[in-house]
């Protein structure tokens, strides 16, 4: 029995559930619904209208903007290079414009076929990373939907077992000097420990929200591809942008100013005005953060969805059609009705509280700049400078904790930015001890998970690359790190999108229990068995033939 006084309130009210899963009465009468009072706590579909529009305007014309400055920064930098541009003294050897878009288009598409080959083997090699690593996460993912539990037991030994191994390494490499080693991972070890022992009640909890988060996004599997290509939307937008920045740069440069206060000193190179280079920090994190938290909006909507209906709802809304194709394609019309909604009618407020952190990270940004100049000319760091920037950067990480909860209610009912954070302080309040360390939890599984990722993507491409080319002994570590960067970086996108899952799954049992009783029994049983081990009076759990009898 949970100790805090708070959470002896339950956000829902108790409910009976009978064998027949298609018949629930709760107490007070009423049927569970996606849609009831406005006044119960909980959340509530919003209609389909555009929100916080003011902040997804200007979203679009800082997104014009950077464009903009981009064209004209390449067609600036582009004139700098002709020859009539130039100085004097690399004029006459430079090539013409013809010439040189010729030696770029060899390049591109050789014509040697030496050149083709390497080509040829690079992209051969990049196709492979990606591969290996498109792999290492289906297997990782497959086997941690079936031992979440053991998964999340095992995280906490990998910090000692690293500590003691590094430790052993060092007693072979310095034996003399390995004793802070050996003191280090005794501590690592003791910590561990303690941590078990003290989170021991909420393994189970975090394992059944893991399982059946990874059991709704199968179901969306799409969700990766959108997820995808908005990763590849941000790396085009930081090439704009870092375009932009360059021409500007470059300008500002070429234009001199005096030295000094005398207008005869010699002149020196002007640089780029501070507003400028704020202005450009904001709109890159800005577009980061609307891109990441669209993300979790599609997926909170995807998995809301999926929690709201059974399968057999959603095949036969289409049985007019393809039963095959209905079944290969379950829920993926609801990640494409998720996505519109992020990037419609939500997509203002999802600018809104993005624009909040953006603002909150530039400001950091500024005030570690500050902390750098006064050691340079210093050299001594300023007391208040280090408490205004921890400030500031537990500021943001508040924030972003808040958004990422409050991204939720704008994915699942569509509320606008300040309508969200309101439900998130209600949740909070409700949950937020139990939710705050369950997310400690999933993120040091999540963490771990993506580290192995890396390791086994690399290994894989080192064993296949020493099988199909010989004599490449000597550059396998090169190719293993190659490997591991690639699964660890397409990892953290994958698992983002499960973290992301992972919470509207509890966001709804939260809210919303029976509708997972209703639609989906199993993993309505499942939640119960792991919630009743933190709230035994709440979610009481037995042990029945009948999967759906868990409320008495």
């Amino acid at each position: 029995m949970s100790s805090d006084p708070e959470l002896q309130e339950p956000l829902i009210e108790p409910v009976v559930v009978v064998e027949d899963t298609s018949v629930l009465v709760e107490e007070t009468g009423a049927e569970a619904s996606f849609e009831t009072n406005e006044n119960d706590g909980v959340g509530h579909e919003q209609p389909a209208v555009y929100r916080d529009v003011l902040f997804a305007i200007l979203f679009y014309v800082q997104v014009v903007l950077m464009l903009g400055t981009a064209v004209w920064s390449f067609h600036y930098l582009w004139k700098q290079d002709e020859p009539d541009t130039m100085a004097p003294t690399f004029a006459p050897t430079a090539a013409p414009i013809p010439q040189r878009m010729e030696e770029q288009a060899e390049w591109m598409f050789p014509s040697d076929k030496e050149e083709r080959q390497i080509v040829a083997w690079t992209l051969g090699f990049l196709f492979l990373s990606l591969a290996c690593a498109m792999v290492s996460v289906a297997l990782v993912l497959v086997a941690l939907q079936h031992y979440s539990h053991t998964a999340v037991q095992i995280s906490f030994g990998i910090a000692p077992i690293s500590s003691v191994l590094v430790a052993i390494l060092m007693t072979f490499v310095n034996p003399h000097a390995c004793a802070p080693f050996w003191i280090t991972a005794v501590l690592v070890a003791l910590l561990s420990a303690i941590h078990y022992f003290v989170v021991r009640q909420y393994i189970p909890f975090t394992a059944a929200n893991l399982q059946i988060g990874l059991q709704a996004i199968d179901a969306t599997k799409s969700l990766f591809v959108y997820a995808a290509l908005l990763q590849v939307m941000t790396m085009v937008y930081w090439i704009v942008a870092a375009t932009a920045l360059s021409g500007i740069v470059v300008y500002y440069h070429n234009q001199d100013v005096p030295c000094g206060d005398d207008d005869s000193a010699e002149p020196c190179h002007n640089s780029i005005p501070l507003w400028m280079a704020l202005l450009w920090l904001l709109a890159v994190y800005w577009t980061q953060s609307v891109v990441q938290n669209v993300i979790r909006a599609t997926t909170a909507g995807a998995v809301g969805t999926w929690w709201f209906r059974s399968p057999d709802e959603e095949v036969d809304e289409d049985s007019s059609g393809s039963c095959c194709c209905c079944i290969c394609c379950t829920g993926q019309q609801d990640v494409h009705d998720a996505w519109l909604r992020a990037t419609t009618y939500s997509f203002g407020s999802i600018c809104f509280g993005s624009l909040v952190v953006a603002l909150i990270q530039v400001l950091e940004r500024v005030v570690a700049e500050a902390r750098r100049q006064r050691q340079r000319q210093h050299g001594h760091d300023s007391l208040w400078l280090c408490l205004l920037d921890c400030l500031i950067e537990s500021l943001g990480r508040v924030l972003e904790y808040f958004n990422s909860w409050a991204f939720l209610y704008v994915g699942i009912y569509g509320y606008d930015y300040m309508s969200a954070g309101q439900h998130v302080m209600t949740l909070l309040q409700q949950r937020g001890f139990t939710f705050l360390l369950t997310h400690t939890l999933l993120f040091q599984v999540l963490r771990y998970i993506k580290g192995s990722i890396g390791l086994i993507s690399g290994t894989c491409l080192a064993v296949v690359c020493a099988v199909l080319v010989q004599n490449t002994t000597h550059i396998l570590w090169a190719v293993f790190a190659f490997g591991f960067v690639a699964g660890w970086m397409l990892a953290g996108m994958i698992l983002f999108v499960v973290e992301s899952g992972v919470r509207t799954i509890m966001l709804c049992f939260v809210e919303r229990p029976m509708d997972a009783a209703i639609h989906h029994p199993a993993a309505y049983q499942t939640l119960t068995a792991g919630w009743s081990r933190v709230y035994p009076e709440q979610f009481p759990h037995h042990s029945t033939t009948t999967e759906s009898q868990a409320f008495v």
